[in-house]
């Protein structure tokens, strides 16, 4: 038979007297009870019921940290039918049954019971929450498992209405361990009604809740080969533990609580670790991948540029984990970080508003079949700013940088920051959009508009020379339309621009006076109605399209963009000068080797590309070596080394082994690398001849 035990705690109607009765009871029961305030992780009822308005959860969730916090029976927030836990008509003989995720180990309790008010007879109620109870302790959830000592007989004191009620705290006669739930049978309610129950209920002890301690990626972002690395510190009773997506389990990597793991993200990822399927910790990483998978394109201009479009769409404007931008807006100008609006890290003016950088990115990715291709946006647009202030050591003498207090040198902190990011990737194209000031009655400085087309040749070539690219695209665009038709049909008209035409005239020439320029239209697109200046959310996406567009029609023909950085516009359209064929410098290397190696057509090379050397191996004797220049990027050409005894049947590689690398690549730092490779055979003298042969053709 088992033996209960019974404890009673008792509170009297007098005020004055309840707290010092209510610690004299607390202090006899508890014995100076250490208070360890845990909440059970979830509660349920068998046979009663708990009301439509407060689920069961409500019953362990105040948020009470200590049994000295107070329920208020004078509020009317405890009203009729804001009970937490009830029996809807059932005196006594139901359970409530407080489970925990983890053993728990429990010495006591702590009670808030429950006090009906009704305006000001709440204190003759007769529904006064639960008065006897009996509880017991299991190993398993829900009453299940190993019954745990003996039960408990409790008597619980009614809530004094009218005043502040802290807890009533019992202390069990001996500590429970391996506690995973707690059925606590109700007896009786205080009351002639039916049961009324409980307002909260907490219990003295400890349990080892599994959690997640530390969930982290040793770097904010790394480049391929390198790897982030994921680390983790759990806690508890541990049964699962999974991170997302792509990874899946890795509690057979963690040993004492701890694991981690290398990751191989390409673009921004968030990896979420989940414990026992519902407590999870996330954290975002940015792989970047090989330098020349990297594509980055500076962004540059006015507030257009900028991002000014509205309104923002959560849906159509959401950054891609493959677009990312160099530099946000928080100090952050030399980190990676994800591409979302706005990209800026100039000013705080374009929150909230989109440009056309992201869907610029995110129309590139859609054309690229490598899923390893990521683009990279430098924005380095900055709204009301003059073209003058577009050059090499001029000051932006009106914008001020709120990190520096010092003013803006655009052209010069622009170089900088592309310096800083193509360690990590390949500058593939400049995007303009400018020329609103200069088009306006401006001064300081004067808007000059008759000077912008000289300005503007002469920035794309500043550009070319910083970034020792004479091929680097630039693509400009017009302004917002004089007219539009909006959305309801209305013809609506922007005048604001009195010298439009002069500068705009200047953008729609700049493809006639230099090679891998480009001007997107603004046919079809409108302005805000509340900024008729600045691009509406829907015109900057179509930007970003076209501006993307005119990109990829410019990488489409490779040789041909790189060729048009040696030849004008005029020149490239002279099929006898822009032909694979020709020679322009009379050198001996045709145009199309001089693209394979990167060289200047319109000169004779200083440096031979191309040389024939005798290896001596000793013991084995002499090899022929060709040493010659070599592009990796995804644009060059084949290179194959053939091998000969006649000059008139050529072997290669792909027909059986005849050659085979001599010594490891060494960069040039110009985008080649110089390439040695030899004969497998040695010179016989006594045999025919033995030749090499660079063959370079087209992928």
């Amino acid at each position: 038979m088992i033996k209960h035990q019974r404890l009673r705690l008792q509170l009297f109607p007098c005020c004055l007297l309840i707290l010092g009765l209510l610690q004299a009871e607390i202090s006899a029961f508890g014995q100076g009870l250490p208070e360890r305030f845990i909440y059970a992780d979830s509660v349920s009822t068998t046979g009663g019921q708990f009301n439509v308005n407060y689920p069961p959860e409500n019953l362990i969730n105040n948020g009470f940290t200590t049994a000295a916090d107070i329920i208020d029976t004078s509020v009317s927030y405890i009203s009729s039918g804001q009970n937490y836990a009830t029996a809807s008509g059932t005196l006594s003989g139901f359970n409530l049954v407080f489970d925990f995720a983890s053993e728990a180990e429990i010495d006591g309790m702590h009670v808030w019971n429950y006090q009906f008010r009704n305006g000001d007879n709440g204190s003759t109620s007769p529904n006064a929450g639960l008065k006897d109870c009996t509880l017991s302790f299991f190993s398993g959830t829900g009453g299940s498992g190993t019954q745990i000592g003996e039960p408990i007989d409790l008597s619980l004191a009614a809530a004094i209405w009218g005043t502040e009620n802290p807890a009533q705290t019992i202390a069990f006669p001996t500590t429970v361990t391996g506690v995973r739930s707690v059925v606590m049978r109700v007896n009786s309610n205080h009351g002639s009604g039916s049961f009324s129950g409980l307002n909260e209920l907490a219990f003295n002890g400890s349990v080892d809740r599994p959690g997640i301690d530390t969930f982290m990626a040793d770097v904010p972002f790394a480049q391929m080969p390198e790897t982030p690395t994921l680390s983790w510190s759990v806690s508890g009773n541990v049964t699962s533990l999974e991170i997302s997506p792509d990874i899946g389990n890795v509690l057979y990597l963690t040993e004492g609580g701890s694991g981690s793991i290398a990751v191989a993200p390409i673009g921004e990822q968030t990896y979420t670790l989940t414990l026992n399927d519902t407590i999870t910790s996330s954290v975002s990483v940015i792989g970047l991948p090989p330098r020349e998978k990297l594509h980055i394109y500076l962004l540059i201009g006015q507030s257009n540029m900028q991002g000014a479009g509205a309104p923002y769409d959560p849906s159509l404007d959401a950054p891609d984990p493959r677009v990312l931008k160099f530099g946000s807006r928080n100090g952050l100008e030399s980190v990676w970080v994800k591409g979302g609006h706005p990209l800026t890290a100039l000013t705080t003016s374009s929150s909230g508003a989109i440009g056309m950088g992201v869907e610029f990115g995110k129309t590139l990715l859609a054309a690229q079949s490598d899923p390893e291709i990521v683009i990279g946006l430098i924005n380095h647009a900055i709204g009301s700013s003059a073209i003058q202030w577009w050059a090499p050591g001029v000051i932006d003498n009106k914008q001020v940088n709120p990190l520096t207090g010092l003013n803006y040198y655009l052209y010069d902190e622009a170089v900088q920051r592309v310096t800083a990011a193509t360690q990590y990737g390949i500058l593939k194209g400049v995007l303009w959009h400018q020329g609103e000031y200069n088009s306006n009655n401006n001064t300081n400085p004067d808007p000059d508009p008759e000077g912008y087309a000289a300005r503007l040749q002469t920035l794309v070539t500043n550009l070319r020379e910083s970034f020792s690219n004479p091929s680097l695209p630039f693509i400009c665009g017009k302004f917002v339309p004089a007219s539009w038709v909006d959305e309801g049909g209305t013809t609506v008209f922007f005048t604001g621009l009195p010298n439009r035409a002069i500068v705009e005239a200047a953008l729609e020439d700049l493809p006639n006076q230099l090679s891998n320029t480009f001007c997107v239209d603004n046919v079809g697109l409108r302005g805000r109605p509340d900024q008729k200046i600045h691009f509406d959310a829907h015109s900057q996406r179509l930007l970003g399209q076209r501006y993307a567009a005119a990109i990829l029609d410019l990488q489409s023909d490779p040789y041909r963009l790189w060729l048009g950085g040696f030849l004008s516009p005029a020149e490239l359209a002279n099929p006898q000068l822009a032909s694979a064929e020709a020679d322009l410098d009379r050198d001996g290397l045709l145009n199309y080797l001089e693209f394979a190696f990167l060289t200047d057509p319109t000169r004779s090379e200083e440096i031979n590309p191309l040389s024939f050397q005798l290896a001596d191996i000793p013991d084995e004797g002499l090899f022929p070596t060709l040493v010659y220049r070599q592009r990796f990027d995804k644009d060059a050409p084949n290179y194959q080394v053939n091998v000969s005894n006649d000059l008139l049947n050529w072997r290669s590689n792909l027909d059986e082994p005849v050659t085979v690398e001599f010594a490891p690549s060494v960069d040039n730092q110009d985008g080649t690398f110089r390439v040695s490779v030899r004969s497998l055979a040695p010179v016989d003298q006594s045999a025919p001849g033995l030749f090499l042969q660079l063959r370079i053709e087209p992928r």
